[in-house]
């Protein structure tokens, strides 16, 4: 009697293996819309999912659960492990869920810029159905692969550029970017520029280099902060002439590479790499309103050569693996010429690599340092040690180097030593430049 007793309190007691008939015991949902977010047309999206709750004392069976356009419809459905369009007799245990999940690959639309696909899911459970809605957006692309670029080559901002395997410029060759351009470079491809790239992004339509992946690669982490996604972009040796403006390079295994190259860049957002976003040797760049940020050994690499940074961001806040240098190193003081003025030098770990820069001509003028120190001769009206107060949250994977309302940087640059530049005199975001760092 008493061993009765105790195996019935230890029993489920409410909940019932048998299936309910009853029209009102119906599946509730996770999401009434799932979206598949923005892809690109003949390649599969990324997997989303949601799942179905039977919140019920005892099983219920969906007999029936289909995409609303059968066949013809671009989506795939997996459910409880079994994929295809349609699935019948579907039991859910009592107070238990079922996974869905949902990819797509999504028809050429022949159109510029994204069109939008709809479709339902519907169940069906004791004579009632309920559906739930399914949305993506999808652009075409042009594929390119193993491209050389020989003769000069102007590529207009129509159509997205999907690159495999590489992109490469030959030398006396030039290949113009208009605004708007957006190069989506598959996995490990790259592009090397042995002549001259010109991309003239804009404030309205900014280029973009980035990987070709979509959507986010788990929960709330978006591709767009990935680093390592595609190789990056070379600027080789006697490569002369190139400019870029408004131009977002990003999510590279190795950043931007200039070996004894020549390269101005204004406004641009050199970001998130394995490595470092810039890496430079022996070359001559001039960077003008620009934000370097995230790198796994730091943000800037200099050996030898001539560079002049004003109105420059350079941040690090990488979160996909410990940060293993300075953010801004310099390697052979003696042979570099590097003058930073108007800029902000600020993020985790060391602002500058231990190297002794003085009687050098690496010169810091007007620049926030993360460091506290003091002016000499190559640290000339300094603002040591104040956190500019960045928009950023790294912990919501924001990564936004624009400063806050009472940032000590704001209203902080010094306009007379913006006079030896070509400047444009708006930022990346096209507000009047005042500050410090690459944003007002």
């Amino acid at each position: 009697m008493v061993l009765a007793t105790l195996l019935a309190a230890l029993s489920p007691g409410c909940i019932s293996d048998a299936v309910t008939t009853d029209a009102s015991s119906q599946p509730e949902f996770s999401v009434d819309t799932l979206s598949l977010g923005l892809t690109i047309t003949d390649q599969k999206s990324p997997t989303h999912s949601m799942r179905v709750y039977n919140r019920h004392d005892k099983a219920i069976k969906i007999s029936s659960i289909r995409l609303a356009s059968g066949n013809d419809s671009p989506f795939r459905l997996n459910v409880d492990g079994m994929s295809g369009r349609e699935f019948h007799e579907v039991e859910i245990r009592a107070k238990d869920s079922i996974y869905v999940f949902v990819d797509a690959t999504l028809p050429p639309n022949g159109i510029a810029g994204p069109a939008t696909i709809n479709d339902q899911i519907t169940f069906t459970t004791n004579g009632i159905d309920k559906r739930i809605t399914l949305t993506a957006e999808a652009y075409d692309v042009e594929r390119i692969r193993a491209e050389i670029i020989d003769c000069d080559t102007r590529w207009t901002g129509d159509m997205p550029k999907q690159i495999f395997d590489s992109l490469i410029v030959a030398r006396g060759a030039t290949l113009t970017l208009d605004a708007g351009c957006r190069l989506m470079f598959h996995d490990k491809a790259y592009m090397a520029v042995y002549g001259t790239l010109i991309a003239n992004g804009s404030v309205q339509q900014p280029i973009v280099m980035s990987g070709d992946r979509t959507g986010n690669v788990v929960a709330s982490i978006p591709f767009d902060i990935m680093s390592g996604q595609w190789a990056g972009v070379r600027f080789e040796r006697e490569s002369k002439e190139n400019s870029l403006s408004h131009t977002v390079i990003a999510n590279t295994l190795n950043g931007v590479k200039a070996n004894e190259a020549q390269l101005t860049i204004y406004n641009c957002r050199l970001r998130n790499s394995d490595t470092y976003p810039l890496a430079a040797s022996r070359s001559r760049i001039t960077a003008v309103g620009c934000e370097i940020a995230d790198g796994a050994n730091g943000a800037l690499l200099l050996k030898g050569g001539q560079y002049d940074f004003n109105h420059c961001t350079l941040a690090n806040y990488f979160i996909f693996a410990p940060i293993t240098g300075a953010l801004v190193q310099i390697t052979e003081s003696t042979d570099t010429e590097a003058y930073f003025t108007n800029s902000i030098v600020y993020g985790i770990g060391n602002d500058l690599s231990p190297t002794d820069i003085s009687g050098s001509n690496i010169i810091f003028r007007r620049s926030l340092l993360k460091s506290e120190g003091k002016d000499d001769d190559n640290f000339i009206d300094m603002l040591w040690g104040k956190d500019p107060m960045y928009m950023l949250d790294r912990e919501k994977y924001i990564f936004d180097y624009r400063l806050l309302d009472d940032s000590p940087a704001l209203n902080a640059a010094d306009a007379s030593l913006d006079n030896q530049f070509d400047m444009p005199t708006m930022d990346f975001y096209g507000n009047p430049r005042k500050s410090a760092g690459a944003y007002q």
